[in-house]
């Protein structure tokens, strides 16, 4: 995300996408992991196992609840998250 995009964005555009980059992180870690684990153990079979055994089924993610917000609401939990009130 570029900086005019960020201050262009409300908070809920800004958590979801650091939610992206922190879940698109876990499934690199995941992959280089489980990756590192199917080497080694490949190189241990004299036969490779089926591959429907070696590849399960993805988990799906549960939809989140949304919850809508008026203005006073959404600038509450602003002034509640950051401690401070607005002064202009």
């Amino acid at each position: 995300m570029r900086a005019a995009e960020f201050w262009s964005s409300t908070l809920p555009e800004i958590y979801a996408f650091l939610e992206g980059s922190r879940l698109a992180g876990e499934d690199a870690r995941d992959l280089m992991i489980s990756g590192a684990w199917y080497t080694e153990a490949f190189a241990r079979h004299k036969q490779l196992p089926a591959l429907s055994k070696v590849l399960p089924k993805r988990q799906q993610l549960k939809p989140r609840r949304v919850r809508w917000q008026t203005k006073e609401q959404l600038e509450a939990e602003w002034r509640a998250f950051f401690g401070r009130q607005r002064t202009a």
